[in-house]
């Protein structure tokens, strides 16, 4: 009972996240060498890439059956997709690093964006040796720094889900076809914040001659769009000390492809649907960075780390709306990758 009233509380927790005090500090790994921190950050922002890739792609109906044309409704969707253990941490290899060692670490296992905010006991480290070229000088520095942590949502959320929330605007255009378009502005506080926008398109197959008014359920395709963004504030440092602001962000792109189905009794309709959800993702670290090996010796960085993500993935749903004209509710589930639970509270004019 306890982790469902965390999940029903962080349905719309995005509309006023907590402030948790929780910043990233992965720009500490600059002090190893650039090639270094572009290998650790690859790992390290993958969860947050694929998560923010695919969660998007859910929620977006509730109902094969399209809007008649000029029918429209505003829904406020809260979407919360649940976070496998296994998105917490990475394997820390050492093969894939230069002059690069752990000490202290657990299994091996570093904690990804997603992972730990603080350590119990001893904190973990990385040894590092770096040369760098310096017109036939090159200058040699050596040291320790603490294994970077991340944006814990059990900290933040009570459990390892994370939510977004969103506005959808739905309109029928043709007999069968229905347009969405949802949005949400910049959202969070400044440990954490997000941005969503999409457009997507539900053509109603059996309200097109001849089985207008005959199949005994409604069938649907949907092709729906989404973008998103999200930005970790980092924690200060002298790395970060002066210059714009610093942060590690994702972009990410979605693309879902759904068959739906769906029966109406009165004012209730369940729905099932099969999907294909793809994404097209970068993370960046961005800002400025100082790292001052001696007096002599200054380093400075801008946006120094990036890497790409793709993927896809299938998934299945299903859900109830109730509908009681110009108020609709409706909740559902997906069966995913990332599984995730939406609900909704809709508010339009029926025809």
């Amino acid at each position: 009972m306890r982790k469902l009233k965390h999940v029903f509380l962080a349905t719309f927790a995005m509309w006023a996240l907590p402030a948790v005090g929780q910043h990233v500090n992965v720009d500490q790994m600059l002090v190893t060498g650039v090639e270094n921190t572009n290998t650790y950050f690859e790992h390290y922002m993958r969860p947050a890439a694929k998560l923010f890739g695919f969660a998007p792609g859910n929620a977006w109906v509730n109902s094969a059956k399209a809007k008649k044309p000029l029918e429209w409704k505003i829904r406020v969707i809260g979407n919360v997709t649940f976070m496998p253990s296994k998105l917490m941490t990475f394997d820390f290899v050492e093969s894939q690093y230069e002059a690069l060692t752990a000490n202290n670490l657990p299994n091996n296992e570093a904690p990804t964006i997603f992972g730990r905010s603080q350590w119990e006991g001893t904190t973990p480290t990385y040894s590092y040796s770096t040369t760098f070229p310096n017109a036939g000088n090159p200058v040699e520095d050596r040291g320790t720094v603490n294994v970077p942590t991340g944006f814990d949502p059990k900290r933040a959320f009570g459990s390892r889900i994370m939510p977004i929330g969103l506005i959808q605007a739905e309109v029928g255009l043709l007999q069968s076809l229905e347009v969405k378009v949802r949005f949400s502005p910049w959202i969070g506080e400044d440990e954490w914040r997000t941005y969503t926008w999409g457009v997507g398109f539900l053509h109603n197959f059996t309200e097109i001659e001849p089985l207008r008014g005959k199949a005994p359920l409604d069938v649907s395709a949907f092709l729906g769009f989404s973008y998103t963004r999200n930005e970790w504030a980092l924690e200060e440092s002298p790395l970060t000390a002066n210059g714009p602001r610093h942060y590690a962000g994702t972009k990410s792109s979605n693309v879902t492809f759904q068959i739906v189905g769906s029966k109406t009794w009165n004012i209730l309709t369940l729905y099932l649907l099969a999907d294909y959800s793809f994404f097209f993702a970068d993370a960046e670290l961005y800002g400025e960075y100082t790292h001052e090996i001696n007096p002599n010796f200054i380093l400075t960085y801008r946006n120094p780390a990036k890497a790409d993500y793709r993927g896809g993935s299938f998934g299945f749903a299903g859900g109830a709306t109730l509908d009681f004209g110009y108020v609709s509710i409706d909740a559902g589930y997906t069966l995913s990758r990332y599984s995730n639970f939406n609900v909704g509270i809709g508010v339009g004019l029926p025809r």
